[in-house]
């Protein structure tokens, strides 16, 4: 959230697709043996993110600043891609359930904290709705799949999700990005394509 509001969503996910390099690292780290061709793909997702980074003039200092927690954003899900695998290996349909659990009481003791008051437009329910059911969806998705096939394959797979999202800022925000950074968003895109092909 805190990426979004200071930087513009065709970077920002790119950038958060990084997040599957952590799962790679880890699963080599344990003894999985992706191929040449998938190693060549880490590298180009990590160029790729660089390119995507590359901003210059003051008019971009936000943009830098929404590219940072987009890092962040990529550490702490490509760790949490981790553990939910190891949660899933126990029981691949409970681990979504617990995640959405544990992720509306941390929520609920944050607003508690801070003493908010949420305010939702009625008119905006369906949409925060519909896109619950599709982040419980897609977690169920990625946990089955763990179970099924090597983890840094999983979560390579699991993180193109921004080409959905880059297409969308561009339709529906009209986000425009440099021609450097529009590069770096094909290489990332293209390193999770070749990890997968891999």
């Amino acid at each position: 959230y805190l990426a979004l509001s200071y930087g513009p969503v065709s970077i920002v996910a790119p950038v958060l697709a990084s997040s599957a390099c952590i799962p790679v690292i880890y699963g080599l780290a344990r003894g999985e043996r992706p191929s040449a061709l998938q190693l060549a793909g880490l590298m180009a997702t990590l160029a790729g993110v660089m390119l995507v980074s590359w901003t210059d003039g003051d008019s971009h200092a936000r943009g830098r600043r929404g590219i940072g927690f987009g890092a962040l954003a990529a550490v702490l899900l490509g760790t949490l891609l981790v553990f939910f695998s190891r949660a899933s290996a126990v029981d691949a349909y409970w681990a979504p359930f617990v995640l959405r659990a544990v992720s509306m009481a941390t929520v609920g003791a944050f607003i508690l904290v801070r003493g908010m008051l949420p305010r939702v437009d009625r008119r905006g329910l369906a949409v925060i709705a519909t896109i619950g059911v599709l982040d419980v969806l897609a977690n169920l998705a990625y946990s089955v799949s763990t179970t099924l096939q090597l983890l840094s394959i999983s979560a390579v797979l699991s993180s193109l999700f921004p080409v959905v999202t880059v297409a969308l800022a561009r339709i529906h925000l009209g986000e425009r990005v440099t021609r450097v950074q529009q590069t770096g968003s094909v290489m990332t895109m293209l390193g999770v394509l070749l990890v997968a092909a891999g």
